[in-house]
């Protein structure tokens, strides 16, 4: 009696822990396919097949790109973790133009990436974190466009196309050949879009909306100052447009995601990035040599 009784307690248990686990799991894969990172994982794939298929067997040596310019992307991904390590002014180095030095904030920077991959470029080096910023940048873009057409679509293979186009578009081509990773660092701009498009169709509260886009641009601007002013630029131009076009409660909600963005540009605009911005201008007949 005893033993059944037993038997009993046990499949008790094991029928009411299985479903718990298994909804662990499916809500796990629930998350997993919602932003798709199986698309990633593909967009990922794709980009090391187009772009660094030469560069594989010599991945420390050998760079993605060509001319001058990826030598001056990874000379920047020395110099924000060496400048702020050593309590230097970054957005001025008299390690170039010496004695004079230069005014950073006038060349393209990119202060985030550069942190980001403090790590992997003081243990691998510069090249090699080169090549992998290089290689992250299409399928990041790739990935947050995959995001915004399958909210917009809802469905998969679409989204997964529209992705495609966008990351490794004939811009997006030339610019990681040409070694201009400021210019390919353009994943918050399609998140942004994503970002608003939940916030008009109402299901972002106004507080989260904010928060998500005043980061989302933040991002962008430590990224990339050329393709975050494009971006606000013309984002402010839309939403007018819309706001002239539209009509009661989708001006309502169309005005809601004007705030976040103006938010943010004012703060940045009185960040102090843009301080170095003023005294002095680089010299129009040279350019950086990097050392």
């Amino acid at each position: 009696m005893a033993t059944t009784m037993q038997l009993r307690i046990v499949a008790s248990e094991i029928s009411a822990t299985a479903p718990s686990r298994i909804a662990d799991k499916s809500n796990v894969g629930r998350v997993f396919e919602r932003f798709g990172f199986s698309a990633l994982l593909l967009y990922t794939a794709i980009s090391v097949l187009v772009f660094a298929r030469s560069v594989l067997p010599n991945f420390a040596s050998s760079y993605i790109g060509r001319g001058p310019d990826p030598a001056e992307i990874m000379w920047l991904l020395v110099w924000w973790p060496y400048a702020i390590a050593h309590h230097l002014n970054p957005f001025v180095t008299h390690v170039i133009y010496a004695p004079g030095g230069l005014n950073l904030a006038w060349s393209v920077t990119i202060p985030l990436a550069s942190l980001i991959m403090a790590p992997i470029t003081a243990t691998f080096g510069p090249v090699v974190a080169y090549n992998i910023l290089a290689i992250a940048s299409p399928a990041l873009a790739a990935w947050t466009a995959f995001i915004l057409c399958r909210y917009v679509s809802r469905s998969y293979w679409p989204a997964l196309l529209g992705g495609y186009i966008f990351g490794f578009s004939s811009y997006m081509l030339a610019q990681t050949l040409g070694g201009h990773s400021h210019m390919t660092l353009v994943f918050p701009v399609p998140f942004a879009l994503y970002i608003a498009a939940r916030s008009f169709d109402c299901r972002l509260k106004r507080s989260n909306s904010a928060a998500l886009m005043g980061a989302t641009l933040a991002v962008q601007f430590l990224l990339s100052v050329e393709i975050f002013a494009t971006f606000t630029v013309f984002g402010v131009m839309a939403i007018v447009l819309a706001l002239g076009f539209t009509l009661g409660e989708n001006r309502r909600r169309v005005a809601k995601i004007l705030s976040p963005i103006a938010g943010r540009l004012c703060a940045d605009a009185s960040s102090g990035r843009s301080v170095p911005l003023l005294p002095v201008r680089p010299s129009r007949t040279s350019r950086p040599v990097l050392e």
